[in-house]
């Protein structure tokens, strides 16, 4: 019940500013984020990799004090990524609460995102909307520390564009202190040197597909530490079938694609700014034809752009004279298709966890720690699912 009101109230917003253009905006706007912060925050026993963390938090994680009183103790930790260790003792020593830990997360992430998006969308509760359906879960409760690391690079995105690429880099550090996902943000800048052309985009693929089948061990001598290796390692054996690859090539390349080619050059409505980030989004594409795994570790940097890219897209078509005679069928058309493309990954099954689950049970139904409702369903699910991961990195390790 909690996300349908979510998401009405979203959709409300968006009739009343993104369409009519009324005053009050900032209010609602602001309310919106507050919402997203308390929905996240206050949650109680919902997520996978949150289960977790929730177990590190209380069990191992140091406050300030026993951080900086033995160091060593911590060591193993703390390499696991830094800042990860530092937000935790911090928030422990406020407060030793897991609720305090969630709140402060889950706002440092909405007020960046939020943030992100007013400043570059002109459609910011659209925008939003995206992001409650298709990336809100996953990015709060999921991927705790790539999520930090993903709010570092929403942060310095603009230096990027902007070649001032030493404030870039110091953002980028700053996340991959965060996750070592992180690391593919170092060779961003380079791609402001290369002209997309369709000739070379194929052999973009086809070199990264071939490393991958044929050179993956190649890959090692450009990884810096041993635990990166370790999660490499991980990863790369953890991959689509055949028919998961099409799937992602028509979602993170051929879509994109066909979305830039139409709002550049039919509807005339080139955007700067997106447009100098087209080159990484089918970089990673061609990374994720590779590696699934991998791939989709880094698409995640570049979700809330292409987001921002898709709302500004179906206003671009309901105000161009191009599709006037055709724009709701065009614009529902599209939105089918955004929805066959992204919301098939709530419902998939996961039956080798659980007999007759499905992904959603992660999240679905909502509980909070105010009343603490045990769904015993989803907590049975948890168990086993975080034994089926630790005897899938058993495995890797062998």
């Amino acid at each position: 019940m909690v996300y349908v009101f979510v998401i009405f109230l979203n959709l409300v917003y968006i009739y009343n500013f993104d369409i009519c253009k009324k005053r009050g905006s900032g209010l609602a706007y602001n309310s919106l984020l507050l919402i997203a912060v308390l929905v996240a925050g206050c949650r109680y026993k919902l997520g996978g990799d949150s289960f977790g963390y929730e177990r590190m938090f209380e069990n191992i994680m140091p406050n300030i004090s026993q951080l900086i009183g033995d160091s060593s103790k911590y060591e193993a930790i703390a390499l696991f990524s830094p800042s990860w260790v530092v937000f935790n003792a911090i928030s422990k020593s406020i407060c030793d609460n897991i609720l305090l830990f969630q709140i402060l997360h889950a706002f440092i992430i909405n007020f960046v995102y939020f943030s992100f998006v007013k400043k570059h969308s002109k459609h910011k509760f659209s925008a939003i909307l995206f992001y409650f359906i298709f990336f809100y879960l996953y990015l709060n409760i999921e991927i705790q520390r790539e999520a930090l690391a993903i709010c570092c690079f929403l942060m310095g995105v603009e230096y990027l564009v902007e070649k001032r690429f030493l404030r870039y880099y110091f953002f980028s550090l700053m996340a991959f202190s965060f996750h070592s996902s992180a690391i593919i943000l170092m060779i961003f800048p380079f791609f402001r040197f290369i002209k997309i052309t369709m000739p070379f985009l194929l052999c973009l693929f086809l070199t990264i597909i071939f490393i991958f089948e044929y050179g993956v061990d190649i890959l090692n001598l450009f990884l810096i530490s041993d635990l990166i290796e370790k999660k490499f390692n991980i990863y790369k054996n953890i991959d689509s079938n055949f028919n998961g690859k099409i799937l992602g090539l028509i979602t993170y390349f051929i879509f994109p694609y066909v979305i830039f080619y139409i709002n550049d050059k039919i509807l005339k409505r080139e955007n700067v700014f997106w447009k100098k980030q087209y080159l990484i989004l089918y970089f990673i594409a061609a990374i994720f034809i590779g590696n699934s795994s991998i791939g989709s570790r880094f698409n995640n940097y570049m979700k809330p752009m292409f987001f921002i890219v898709i709302v500004d897209f179906i206003y671009n078509i309901l105000h161009t004279d191009f599709f006037v005679r055709i724009k709701v069928i065009a614009v529902s058309l599209f939105l089918v298709i955004v929805s066959f493309l992204y919301l098939p990954a709530y419902f998939q099954d996961t039956s080798y966890i659980l007999p007759n689950s499905r992904y959603y049970i992660f999240w679905y139904p909502y509980t909070n720690v105010f009343t603490k409702d045990e769904f015993v369903q989803r907590e049975l699910f948890l168990e086993y699912f975080l034994s089926y991961t630790r005897s899938q990195h058993d495995n890797t390790d062998k």
